[in-house]
């Protein structure tokens, strides 16, 4: 009895919930990648992965442009909004600002579409593409707004719904048209899957709250230029996290360069290497805590006013957090001689012995991240900017030091030392949300 009943309570707290969730549906996502992966490899070769490569960074790079990063800042801002009203505010001027955004980035892309397709392809036999790309953008804004707008009403159920039809489209459509038109066919099918699953975010959306699409439509073409006086604190609120975005894209791309280079320069390519590989290990399992984090975290905290309330909040979701981390830490240090082998190659065996520090490192990264949403939910722009530059520079200074002394070891350990000294920062920028008593000495 007593067994069932604590099985019920763990079943409905809320992030342990999504974590689960998420985690069955990126163990399908991953199924299905790996099947895409594989027809791209036999169909394309090394020479077609590397042009589906250079498109699909492309198109992340502009996409993220057209979007204007303000993803978080519309899952917030509907999160805190306690009307219908102030909701579907949030939507559509969301939806206005990046219609006009796309528009610009559109416009950019065939104006300069002979210089794109020479420095990514130097071959005109994609411009085609490129033009069709353009055209589509604003889809990809739709996708992301509606995906923000979900997670601001907390439907998180639909978003992975979302996420797996992505998956399947992106499977079927890739299966079909890279059999009939190669690499040709896998560019397009990147297309053709982010407009059909846009058209299912919408659809989902209006589920979930109540609008007149035609009445949206009309409004992107009027709402920001016959209105922007009236929406303009709004407006400024969301550019905030724009702000953030840009300075978090520019901040990682930004400082992996830097360290890639200077591991190249100081060490070897294939130490550079073996980093990334420290990198991919990190990324594959911290990515499903990223996506849970944002799916209930953050609108979590965006929703809740009290203090009190929002410490309770981090406190139990940072104990659930970091049990589960702490497990898959010691799943992996328990198999990490195979699970070299399986995602890379016995070339990558030394890692082994690194893995130990990056893993650490991933522990005050988490707890990091937990604080960070705190200045995301509350839009403190200014503290999120020095956070995230403190961060870099912690990281680059340390690891230049440690680096010509340790060699790759350097790197990891520098890696611990970079999100130890975010989270003291961290700590200090949001002791007021914090439980008081570990915290007087930032008083």
């Amino acid at each position: 009895m007593k067994l069932t009943t604590k099985l019920k309570q763990i079943r409905n707290i809320g992030i342990l919930k999504v974590f689960f969730y998420n985690s069955f549906v990126s163990i399908i996502k991953l199924f299905f990648s790996l099947i895409t992966n594989k027809l791209i490899a036999i169909y394309l070769g090394p020479s077609g992965l590397s042009v589906l490569g250079q498109f699909s960074n492309f198109v992340g790079f502009t996409s993220f442009f057209a979007r204007l990063g303000i993803g978080n800042g519309v899952t917030s801002t509907i999160a805190h909004a306690n009307t219908q009203e102030l909701k579907m505010d949030v939507i559509k001027t969301s939806f206005s600002m990046t219609f006009f955004s796309s528009i610009l980035i559109s416009t950019l892309i065939i104006l300069f579409s002979g210089l794109i397709i020479e420095i990514l392809f130097s071959h005109s036999y994609f411009y085609s593409i490129l033009i069709i790309y353009s055209f589509s953008l604003f889809f990809y804004t739709i996708n992301a707004i509606s995906y923000a707008s979900l997670n601001g009403l907390k439907q998180y159920k639909f978003n992975m719904r979302l996420n797996l039809l992505t998956s399947v489209f992106g499977l079927l459509t890739t299966a079909t048209l890279v059999i009939f038109w190669k690499i040709y066919g896998a560019i397009v099918s990147i297309i053709i899957t982010e407009i059909i699953t846009s058209i299912f975010a919408l659809f989902f959306l209006k589920k979930n709250i109540k609008f007149n699409f035609k009445r949206i439509l009309k409004s992107i073409f009027s709402y920001i230029w016959l209105n922007i006086i009236n929406k303009k604190e709004l407006i400024m609120r969301l550019l905030k996290y724009s702000v953030m975005s840009f300075v978090a894209l520019f901040s990682d791309t930004g400082c992996q360069l830097i360290m890639r280079t200077y591991l190249i320069n100081e060490i070897s390519y294939f130490d550079a290497g073996l980093w990334q590989a420290l990198i991919k290990i990190s990324d594959s399992y911290l990515n499903i805590i990223t996506v849970t984090l944002s799916l209930y975290y953050l609108p979590k905290l965006a929703e809740i006013t009290d203090k009190y309330l929002i410490r309770n909040e981090i406190f139990n979701s940072l104990k659930i957090i970091l049990f589960i981390v702490v497990i898959i830490d010691l799943l992996i240090i328990t198999i990490k001689d195979t699970l070299i082998v399986v995602l890379f190659s016995n070339d990558f065996s030394s890692i082994g012995d690194l893995i130990y520090f990056q893993l650490v490192g991933d522990l005050f990264r988490i707890i990091s991240w937990m604080l960070t949403y705190i200045l995301i939910a509350k839009a403190f722009t200014a503290k999120y900017i020095i956070a995230e530059i403190f961060s870099v520079l912690v990281y680059l200074m340390i690891s230049f030091v440690l680096i010509k002394s340790l060699g790759l070891k350097g790197i990891t350990l520098a890696y611990i030392f970079r999100y130890l000294f975010s989270l003291i920062l961290l700590l200090f920028f949001t002791r007021d949300y914090l439980p008081q008593i570990p915290l007087k000495l930032f008083k």
